[in-house]
């Protein structure tokens, strides 16, 4: 007879090994520097395929961290997506609004009847989303990046522990890859900006150097020898 306990462990055992194999292949797709929306789609679908009726969402604070973003929903709906796009955080802006706005999880079992989702439950409701969980995405620092919400088509009494670890695992990784982004969106403007100021200087020596050939070609018609030395771009660089 089979020990119920040994069969248990070994279905833990596999989801344990499962999630682990999850997050390396998000980790890899962030070292490897995978665009920020690859990263965040990959997420999503891994969180669906754990439950097929789960259907994900990441959303962005923006700079001014008043405005969700979309940042990734590769199975909701177009029109809701657009929708959402640049809504204002607040109390009672559905699940991510608010969660974003409280930095903490918000956890709706039944849209139609919540107050959070009073001026959205319309939305929601009419494709096809009847319960919501979002969770704030953290930086390194504590800062609110955005907010990772799963939905489901159906009122939900609560979330299963698979699709929690999963979802928290997740939401962590996802704040992993945002970091990365920015910091990368930030040393990329630093190189454009190395780069006008190297062109600037460039220019501006240019312009010295033809100026400098013009008065010695001006000089050597009025007979008179050079006033500069070599005005060659190449010697004058060495």
């Amino acid at each position: 007879m089979t020990d119920l306990s040994d069969i248990s462990s070994a279905d833990n055992l596999r989801q344990e090994q499962a999630l682990l194999e999850f997050s390396n292949a998000i980790l890899q797709r962030i070292s490897t520097a995978a665009p920020l929306a690859e990263v965040l789609n990959f997420i999503a679908c891994g969180i669906e395929a754990i439950e097929p009726e789960m259907r994900c969402s990441v959303l962005l604070l923006d700079e001014s961290g008043r405005y969700l973003l979309r940042g990734a929903a590769p199975s909701l709906p177009q029109e809701y997506n657009t929708a959402l796009d640049g809504v204002e955080i607040g109390l009672s802006v559905g699940s991510c609004g608010t969660a974003a706005y409280r930095g903490e999880a918000v956890f709706v079992a039944d849209i139609a009847n919540d107050p959070l989702w009073v001026n959205f439950k319309e939305l929601a409701l009419g494709h096809g989303l009847a319960a919501c969980w979002s969770s704030p995405i953290f930086s390194s620092q504590g800062k609110v990046l955005g907010t990772f919400a799963v939905y489901w088509p159906t009122p939900q009494q609560e979330v299963s522990s698979l699709a929690r670890r999963y979802v928290e695992t997740a939401t962590r990784l996802a704040g992993i890859a945002i970091e990365s982004a920015q910091r990368e969106a930030v040393l990329l403007g630093q190189l454009e900006e190395l780069r006008r100021w190297q062109q600037l200087t460039l220019g501006r020596e240019g312009r010295v150097l033809s100026l400098k050939r013009e008065v010695n070609g001006l000089l050597a018609r009025l007979g008179e020898g050079p006033r500069y030395g070599s005005v060659s771009g190449e010697e004058d660089a060495a």
